[in-house]
């Protein structure tokens, strides 16, 4: 559970009153999810018994009654002594004035005030209508019938010693404001009934895109769902008014709450004195952390590079470097870039399984703020949003869009889209040679093809947090802003050599100026945001596959445009994109 969610719960308890007690509940978590869901609900019930409670009514958070309907039905339960019941419920969608459809004609249904003796058992037969199988009572009977059927077969019937009793709509209903969230993400991403669907991943990013561009003034539309129906999809119609009215705003009652993550910062090298040397400079410099200055920071380091000559994929565990077997296709090592960042995630996922919130993934000519980087993240639970350093924005690209190499910051759950996207390493090398650009150039070309293919606008999906590029030879970093989260050192037109000692000394002079610097984290983190934070997007040559066919005119003028506003930006990458003819942005298979 994230700590604003356990901040909240205890909100509810001291601030508002509401909440008498808090049950901590330890589930064999060696069950499948909606079992686990169902040990869940049975021991609440049982603690409810064990303070002397005669009748529970196990709900969810976002369940709601009217209370004139709730008093009228609990008053029905006393005068006649139901021992189980049930009510019909409806689900929102988006607002408080739509609703889903379902495909079930009779509706669906949920227990409602039922005494404490009661349990549910997964997937439990008791109850013979529509209804969540992880809370469906079970019902004591005294014998099992067996019941010929005209055609000669038979089945065997519980007679049950206790009935259960349904109210009518009219009666009572539950309002399951299933879809009303701040943050729909975070519920679908929690559904414990996601892994009974092979496609999950997409389902949920094409429902978080059709829920928020949804139209409340609709009157029928449709919500894509985790559900076994036609395309996913669910009917929602409208209320012809609305019928309830909750004080509290559920978009704005959280408070945020930081929630350090795990980062895995993983360099990009290569076998050469120069890369080399820059790796042992960054190692000495910004991938020191002070544990004393910054406690919450949690960040592993490690290298990738290339092998020796003829030698295979290996690593050092104690340098923390993966030495990735290079391709002999390409003479330039660079080029080979993309087939050998896959290499290593799949490396680091499936040989070493290391554990991590956050991938960084960075190179040795960018100096890093990780203390910064990782305050930046504390407050962000959204596993869909790739952060970058800067973004890249190739106009005349398939690719358009995407994370720029010095700093590329992806969820746990993008990086395994995205080796599912490239498939293998023998599949990476093959499309590399196809297309022979960078490995950021072509990472954001494999994600976009996934987003147009689910129809998710992945423009949105990439967020900047600001790069400063330090390109002269001499530097004094006397007018850093530490509010960005990296700075480029890299030194142009020099020899390797030269490069050496230009951004050697670079490197030191930042990371000395950062180690001086007093402010407090905090107030760079909102610093970060007001300034830097997904506002510029630099407009460059990618590979000689994106630029075919350009102009010389229409390269000059593009380039003129580099770092402009990310609004602007994306107005100006639209108009050039309507230019060529283009409506949604090509892309490559």
């Amino acid at each position: 559970m994230l700590n604003v969610d356990i901040q909240e719960i205890f909100r509810l308890k001291d601030e508002d009153h509401l909440v008498d007690e808090i049950v901590e509940i330890v589930l064999d978590t060696k069950k499948p999810a909606r079992e686990q869901e169902t040990d869940k609900r049975n021991m609440l019930i049982q603690d409810i018994e064990n303070h002397g409670c005669s009748h529970a009514l196990i709900i969810d958070s976002d369940e709601y009654y009217t209370k004139k309907s709730f008093d009228y039905a609990v008053q029905q339960i006393d005068e006649h002594d139901y021992e189980i019941t049930y009510c019909q419920y409806v689900n929102y969608y988006h607002d408080y004035n739509h609703y889903l459809k379902y495909p079930f004609k009779d509706g669906m249904y949920v227990p409602f005030v039922t005494k404490t003796k009661y349990r549910h058992s997964f997937d439990c037969m008791d109850f013979n209508k529509p209804s969540d199988p992880t809370r469906r009572f079970v019902r004591p009977y005294d014998r099992i019938d067996t019941i010929s059927g005209p055609d000669g077969s038979s089945k065997k019937i519980k007679h049950y010693t206790v009935d259960y009793h349904i109210f009518e709509w009219k009666e009572i209903k539950m309002h399951h404001l299933s879809w009303l969230r701040a943050d729909i993400r975070k519920k679908l991403e929690n559904w414990s009934s996601k892994l009974l669907f092979d496609n999950y991943e997409d389902l949920i990013d094409k429902a978080v895109c059709n829920f928020n561009g949804f139209d409340e003034n609709s009157t029928n539309a449709e919500a894509i769902m985790l559900f076994n129906t036609p395309d996913n999809k669910v009917e929602v119609a409208k209320f012809p008014k609305q019928f309830i009215f909750p004080k509290e705003d559920f978009n704005t009652r959280v408070r945020p709450a930081k929630d350090y993550k795990k980062l895995l910062v993983l360099s990009m090298s290569a076998n050469l004195p120069l890369f080399n040397h820059l790796e042992e400079v960054s190692n000495d410099t910004w991938r020191k952390i002070n544990r004393e200055k910054y406690p919450d920071v949690n960040a592993e380091f490690w290298t990738y590079t290339d092998a020796p000559i003829g030698k295979n994929t290996y690593v050092d565990m104690d340098k923390h470097i993966i030495y990735i077997k290079q391709d002999t296709y390409f003479q330039n090592k660079l080029n080979a870039s993309y087939s050998k960042t896959i290499e290593a995630f799949f490396y680091l996922r499936d040989v070493l399984k290391l554990d991590y919130d956050y991938l960084v993934r960075t190179n040795n000519s960018t100096w890093i703020n990780i203390p910064l980087l990782n305050e930046f993240l504390a407050y962000e639970n959204d596993d869909s949003k790739i952060y970058a350093g800067r973004l890249i924005s190739a106009f005349f690209s398939a690719f358009n869009i995407f994370a720029g190499g010095q700093l590329m910051i992806f969820p746990k759950r993008i990086v395994n889209i995205l080796l599912k996207e490239a498939k293998s390493v023998t599949a990476a090398k093959q499309f590399e040679r196809k297309i022979e650009s960078y490995d950021d150039n072509m990472i954001g070309g494999k994600l976009n093809t996934r987003f147009i293919r689910i129809n998710y606008p992945y423009r949105d999906a990439y967020h900047s947090l600001g790069t400063e590029y330090v390109t002269e030879k001499q530097f004094e970093p006397t007018d850093v802003d530490f509010s960005m989260v990296a700075y480029q050192i890299k030194t142009g037109d020099v020899t390797d050599d030269e490069r050496m000692v230009y951004d050697t000394k670079k490197m030191l002079k930042l990371n000395k100026a950062w180690n001086d610097c007093d402010t407090d984290l905090e107030t760079l983190r909102r610093q970060l945001i007001e300034n830097h934070y997904d506002k510029t997007i630099d407009v460059i040559k990618q590979s000689k596959t994106e630029w075919f066919g350009v102009p010389d005119v229409e390269r000059k003028h593009l380039r003129e445009h580099a770092e402009m506003p990310r609004e602007e930006a994306m107005k100006f990458l639209a108009e050039h994109q309507k230019k060529l003819g283009y409506t949604s942005g090509p892309y490559f298979e």
